[in-house]
């Protein structure tokens, strides 16, 4: 269909605009849906060419250098895609900003593509976390209205480059409006799949000396993953889950807790969070590891969180305060307070009357 196919005489010329401002962008994602389909067809058959295990170059793993939370000690790997996702409001894009700047006090680039808060705040976060005049001219922020055409990434090097400095992160926040912008479902594994291909994979081919950093959401009903396809998982190198333990805002200073769930290369430890995001109350923000008595209750309210998880889901139902206590085996303080931080979380849900249960599924 195009323009030229409907009578819109009759109607006012706002309405008409916007008819043809939809008729436009309907048959521009159909042709760009066109053009990445023979992309996808072409990249599938040159891959099964193949190559002998003897010719693979070898290379020494590396360890994450990007984000140092401590002396030796940081987050993201440079050449691999990872992902934040949390609760909304847990600090997931503070902790991507931070690694931003990390990243330009060490001389290198910042590629942030947004799709949520606009240039402006952007610009606002990244000098609340203390980045300097010359932080901000390394830092390129990009706001796109649309898919990642050949056009499109064409400026997009020529934007990079002129920078001035290697890049080395990329921040795109968010996920899921991301796919939406090209026309892509977050539900659908064929279209995250898709998307994967087309961004952050594509970004570390054109880059391989950054690290893509991605803000996903969770979902109402579970906390360890992010919201969608399970192939957003699945597709990552890294993936973390941010928890938001004391509101952090303009006027309270409060923290959250960064854990890691996967980690390809094997040098991050699940069992407990990799370290906490300190920030608000008009004092900087900060990352730090945890203390051996922070990591160690977190460590112990991690292992109780995943006994009450597991009796929840053997018994079915509600299931009263008592009775879980007993089962679990925990002091009643520890027992109220991790259940108290798992409602709040949406692990679990709670009625008068009645105790816990797991979420029902949707």
């Amino acid at each position: 269909m195009s323009t030229l196919d409907i009578d819109l005489s009759g109607f006012d010329s706002d309405f008409e605009a916007a008819v043809q401002a939809r008729i436009r962008r309907d048959d521009i994602r159909a042709e760009a849906a066109a053009r990445r389909a023979q992309d996808l067809a072409h990249r599938a058959s040159a891959s099964w060419s193949g190559i002998r295990a003897s010719d693979v170059p070898e290379r020494e793993p590396e360890r994450p250098s990007v984000l140092e939370f401590a002396p030796g000690r940081a987050a993201f790997y440079a050449g691999a895609y990872a992902v934040l996702f949390g609760d909304r409001d847990s600090a997931k894009t503070w902790c991507a900003y931070l690694a931003v700047v990390d990243q330009t006090r060490k001389g290198r680039a910042g590629l942030i593509i947004d799709y949520e808060m606009g240039a402006d705040r952007v610009r606002e976060r990244l000098q609340v976390l203390g980045a300097s005049s010359d932080d901000l001219s390394r830092i390129l922020i990009v706001e796109p209205d649309g898919h990642l055409s050949d056009s499109a990434r064409e400026r997009l090097i020529e934007a990079v480059d002129a920078v001035g400095a290697p890049l080395g992160i990329v921040v795109l926040d968010s996920t899921d409006e991301s796919l939406g912008r090209a026309a892509l479902d977050p539900l659908r594994s064929v279209d995250v799949a898709e998307w994967v291909a087309d961004v952050p994979r594509w970004v570390l081919a054109t880059w391989p000396g950054a690290a893509f950093v991605a803000v996903d959401h969770t979902p109402l009903t579970a906390q360890r993953r992010p919201a969608g396809s399970a192939r957003k998982s699945a597709a990552a190198d890294q993936m973390f889950v941010v928890q938001m333990k004391q509101r952090i805002w303009r006027e309270g200073r409060g923290y959250s807790l960064v854990t890691p769930t996967k980690d390809r290369a094997g040098f991050l430890d699940y069992s407990r969070p990799l370290f906490r995001l300190d920030g608000g109350g008009g004092q900087p923000f900060e990352v730090r590891a945890l203390t051996e008595k922070e990591s160690a209750g977190a460590s112990a309210g991690a292992a109780l969180r995943d006994e009450i998880e597991r009796v929840l889901r053997e018994r079915g139902g509600w299931v009263t305060i008592e009775h879980l206590r007993g089962a679990v085996g925990g002091s009643a303080k520890s027992v109220t307070e991790v259940v108290g931080g798992m409602v709040s979380d949406g692990l679990i849900e709670k009625a008068h009357g009645k105790g816990v249960r797991l979420p029902e599924a949707e």
